[in-house]
This record gives structure tokens, C-alpha cells and sequence, in this order.
């Protein structure tokens, strides 16, 4: 079972691939049932869905799918980057900056993530520099 959820995943990232998001969330919501007793798996087809929303502009949505990914052990360093530049779409600074600087932590890379501190610094202005002399990362 869990190789075909894992089949099942690499499929529905091709769909995106090819601009097929709704093939896409049908394909991995089908590898989410098949591979629910494998947490490893669940966690990436739940990333993977999250990134179909993306595709779609459709970040709120997309917050969830990255928080249940993280919950079920998906890597921190992949998840909390999209799950940043979501929160950023939707206009919630302070949790975009905060989960960026939780990637950060996590390993990822500060190209992954620099647009989005950079956004929500801008946005958020002096009383971030404040809050953050106050209480460091």
C-alpha cells in the first residue's frame, strides 16, 4: 500500500507539473486514503497537496495541508518554507516571519525564505525590529 500511495504522490506532482492541479488533488487525496497507516508517506502527499493549492493560488487552503504535513513528521526544512510564502499570501506577517525563522532553524536554506522575511520585515516595520531586540529568535 504504501508504495502505491508513494506511486500515487509522484504522480499528482507531475500533474502540477503539467498545470493538471485538479488531476493533481484528486490523484494525491486518493494516495492520502491508500497510505494513512504509513506516517512517513501521509506526510509527503500531504506536503504535495499543499503544493497543489499553491499551484492554485489557493493558500489558505494550502496552510492546512502544510500543518497536517508537519504534524505527521514531513521534514521541517521543506515544509516551513511554503508554509511561510503561504501565511505571506495571506497577508498574515507575523506568522510568516516567524515560520521562516523556524526554517531557518530547521536547516533550510535563506535563499528558501529571504523573500519572505524581507516582505513581511517591510510590512511589519519598526515594531518587529523592537519586538525582536526584545525577544531574539
Amino acid at each position: 500500500r504504501a508504495t502505491l500511495a508513494e506511486a500515487l504522490g509522484m504522480l499528482g506532482s507531475a500533474f502540477v507539473d503539467l498545470g493538471r492541479t485538479e488531476w493533481a488533488q484528486e490523484v494525491l487525496r486518493l494516495g492520502i486514503q491508500w497510505g494513512q497507516d504509513q506516517l512517513e508517506v501521509s506526510a509527503d502527499l500531504f506536503r504535495r497537496l499543499g503544493g497543489a493549492y499553491v499551484a492554485e493560488e489557493r493558500h489558505g487552503e494550502a496552510i492546512g495541508l502544510f500543518r497536517r504535513a508537519l504534524a505527521l513528521g514531513a521534514p521541517r526544512s521543506e515544509v516551513l518554507p511554503a508554509l511561510a510564502r503561504s501565511f505571506l499570501a495571506r497577508d498574515r506577517h507575523i506568522a510568516a516571519i516567524l515560520c521562516a525563522e523556524d526554517a531557518l532553524a530547521a536547516g533550510a536554506s535563506q535563499d528558501a525564505v529571504r523573500d519572505v522575511r524581507t516582505k513581511a520585515k517591510e510590512v511589519l516595520g519598526t515594531p518587529w525590529e523592537r519586538f525582536r531586540t526584545r525577544v531574539p529568535a
